[in-house]
């Protein structure tokens, strides 16, 4: 019985998974390509994924330490301490994004709002995923990836009218999360842990190790669009694309 709620949990994450990447890489990637031409797209994609890797890194690391320490913050109750943390971490990559794209990519301060609004929702929805996790609730999982899908549709119509490729993704982000939200609505305050459990520790040093695995993920885009270009960065995602899919959905399946 065990073995098969283990599969079936298994393959709830597996579709949640696979709907989002193949929502991003079969609809919006495509429709975003085909309206601003490959240059922008490069630079769209790079901007996109230093979003991704901010936001998988902090909010997946986040969410492993608080799976591993169940035995001392229970499920049903968020801490201080991990909020903390949350906040901390998002205002400080809030700042480092600011400055990378206001001098490296030259964005005008709405599309940098809109950027650091996108990635505070992808913080939050990402960490947020453990209580489910922590309770096993796995259709709930499942459930926001549907949402967030949904909004990934809605954004695309959004974009169309508003010409701006950010509020497409901020829209299925702000589904997901509010969605989230709602459902975590009954979780109240932990008592303090007095025991140090080195949770600041254990979190800087998965930090680290998150951090160096996505960016030998998406190190190219990173480096072809400052020496050679946006086109070049879209050629590459074109190229590579599949093997990155696979590569993103194992790393967020096992995370």
């Amino acid at each position: 019985m065990a073995k098969k709620v283990f599969i079936m949990d298994s393959v709830k994450t597996i579709i949640g998974t696979l709907l989002i990447a193949l929502g991003l890489q079969f609809l919006a990637y495509p429709i975003i390509n085909q309206r601003v031409g490959n240059e922008a797209f490069g630079s769209i994609l790079t901007i996109y994924t230093i979003i991704t890797i901010t936001s998988v890194v902090l909010g997946n690391t986040l969410n492993n330490i608080r799976l591993i320490n169940m035995n001392l913050y229970k499920s049903n109750h968020y801490y201080w301490k991990f909020a903390s943390i949350l906040l901390i971490s998002i205002l400080i990559e809030s700042i480092a994004l600011i400055i990378v794209f206001l001098y490296f990519f030259n964005l005008n301060i709405i599309d940098i709002i809109f950027l650091i609004l996108l990635n505070i929702l992808m913080c939050l929805r990402i960490y947020l995923n453990v209580f489910f996790r922590m309770t096993l609730k796995y259709n709930q999982i499942l459930y926001i990836a549907l949402i967030q899908f949904l909004g990934l549709l809605i954004g695309l119509f959004l974009y169309y009218l508003t010409q701006n490729w950010i509020v497409c993704f901020i829209t299925s982000e702000l589904f997901a999360t509010i969605y989230t939200l709602v459902k975590l609505r009954g979780l109240t305050i932990g008592e303090y842990q007095s025991e140090d459990n080195n949770v600041v520790k254990d979190y800087v040093m998965l930090l680290s190790t998150n951090s160096l695995n996505n960016l030998n993920l998406y190190l190219d885009r990173l480096i072809l669009l400052p020496i050679i270009g946006g086109t070049a960065v879209t050629i590459s995602f074109l190229s590579t694309f599949i093997g990155k899919m696979l590569a993103t959905f194992y790393i967020r399946l096992i995370m």
